[in-house]
């Protein structure tokens, strides 16, 4: 398990924890927050922000011990503006042209501009949006009217939702720059890693839906597993001494498996 998990223990409870996938919540949310502070600055008319610092932002900054910027670093700009070359002029449903009306400041917000075609349905999408150096498409504009649609936002609070092709372009950031399986980290890197996650919102799982930690052991449980072990074999002495010795009672070995996870496990809490 050596540069795969983390071991920690909670309490009484020994757990093993992820390291990719711990990572990957620790960048999802932070890479979120930029997003949103860098969205809310655009939409004020105003230019967005530098992500802040944080202490475990990238996979270098955890492998070195460093600090990274989510911002203009590895990751890119949280939020930026895209013109496309020679964009085609292309013949909408009505559905997506009347909601491109009433959700234009929206659009606008996040990175999209699109000037009006000759016919009645018809666009030009010029500008596309950036979300940490991944761009957007002109489909990914009409599905974000799809989900307003749907959603019936109004026209003053819609730009507060996140398209999902920007929160897709979110994980994919997340998971290709955290640490990987392999990478060995150094114990005070574990310990920025856990408190990070720790105070995240959804610490229990990835930006893809995996667990970051698994129960391994109750030391407590071991501790009694142990004594009744312990008082097993005092019992079969004690019938053995009895007999006078005119029989060999002993205790049935221990399986090696069984054997090893103790012997471990007594390690680990006695460290």
């Amino acid at each position: 398990m050596a540069a795969r998990v983390i071991v920690a223990l909670h309490g009484s409870t020994l757990l093993a924890f992820d390291q990719h996938a711990a990572h990957e919540r620790v960048r999802v949310e932070a890479l979120q927050a930029a997003l949103k502070r860098a969205h809310a600055a655009r939409a004020a008319g105003g230019s967005a922000p530098v992500a802040a610092e944080h202490p475990c932002g990238s996979r270098a900054a955890l492998l070195g011990g460093g600090v990274a910027a989510w911002g203009g670093g590895a990751d890119g700009a949280p939020l930026a503006s895209k013109a496309l070359l020679a964009p085609p002029c292309e013949t909408v449903a009505l559905a997506d042209s009347l909601a491109l009306q009433r959700y234009g400041g929206a659009v606008r917000s996040w990175g999209w501009e699109v000037c009006a075609g000759r016919g009645a349905h018809e666009w030009t999408c010029t500008h596309v949006p950036l979300v940490f150096g991944r761009a957007l498409t002109a489909a990914d504009l009409r599905a974000y009217l799809a989900e307003l649609r749907g959603g019936a936002s109004e026209p003053g609070s819609a730009a507060a939702r996140v398209p999902q092709a920007a929160l897709h372009a979110l994980r994919s950031v997340s998971c290709r720059g955290a640490v990987m399986f392999g990478d060995a980290l150094r114990p005070a890197s574990m310990h920025a890693l856990l408190a990070c996650l720790a105070r995240t919102e959804m610490p229990f799982h990835c930006a893809h839906g995996r667990p970051t930690a698994a129960p391994l052991l109750d030391l407590v449980a071991l501790d009694r597993l142990v004594g009744a072990l312990r008082q097993g074999r005092a019992a079969l002495d004690e019938v053995a001494s009895e007999m006078g010795g005119a029989c060999d009672v002993a205790a049935p070995p221990m399986g090696g498996r069984l054997r090893s996870v103790l012997d471990r496990a007594k390690l680990a809490r006695d460290v």
